[in-house]
């Protein structure tokens, strides 16, 4: 239901936009990931052959598990109801009472709720999705991220001068940043005279250099400037 295309990065500029459509639904799938994963390690692992349940008590619940769970739900209940009363009939229907159809709706409804959701509503999602991610034994997504990026940084260092089409390149400076991208926003730097292109002759027609985006990309996140996501 929920795919995962970048990394949420955090709040661009506070009091124009708290995040972008494509950072948002990401920090939403990966909330809704974590919290569906919070009881994993405690469910009942599945038989080799069918038997009947035998009665007796089984493994409980820690405490701070169902906690969590209690905080995640009310978090994202209190975020909806944020974004509907600040915003009213901005929408024509809300989400159901229940947390599923809640992250479903701020997921379809991303490009919008961007421009609505406070920086304070996108924080306290974050603290949830991480402390989800921390007891649901997931790996630390800092330290996967970091990771990532330094083994790309290692392979362009040595790799030729790297030229693609505007959604390739866009998805491997991704890949490299973390920073949320659209492939139109490649195309509009590449006319500003920020990213070098080159015509091929072939398919694609036109192709623009991975260092000069990843550049922008990084002086646009120094100065809190988007880069775009919502476009691509």
């Amino acid at each position: 239901m929920f795919e995962t295309t970048t990394t949420y990065r955090g709040p661009v500029t506070p009091g124009w936009h708290a995040v972008d459509a494509t950072a948002l639904r990401t920090l939403v799938a990966e909330l809704a990931d974590a919290r569906s994963q919070l009881r994993t390690p405690y469910r009942p692992k599945p038989e080799a052959r069918v038997m009947r349940p035998t009665p007796g008590p089984r493994a409980p619940i820690p405490a701070d598990v169902l906690d969590t769970e209690i905080d995640t739900d009310r978090t994202v209940a209190f975020v909806v109801a944020d974004i509907m009363a600040d915003h009213p009939g901005a929408f024509r229907y809300g989400p159901a009472d229940d947390v599923q159809a809640q992250l479903t709706w701020l997921s379809k409804n991303a490009a919008k709720v961007a421009d609505m959701i406070t920086p304070g509503d996108v924080a306290d999602l974050e603290v949830v999705a991480e402390r989800c991610r921390r007891l649901a034994g997931m790996p630390d997504k800092a330290l996967e991220d970091e990771a990532r990026r330094a083994q790309l940084a290692k392979t362009m260092a040595v790799a030729p001068e790297v030229w693609a089409s505007s959604v390739k390149v866009k998805d491997l400076a991704v890949a490299a940043t973390g920073i949320p991208l659209g492939h139109r926003t490649v195309v509009k730097w590449a006319k500003e005279g920020r990213v070098a292109q080159r015509e091929t002759g072939g398919w694609p027609t036109v192709e623009y250099r991975l260092t000069d985006v990843i550049a922008e990309q990084q002086r646009r996140a120094a100065e809190n400037t988007p880069t775009g996501a919502v476009a691509a």
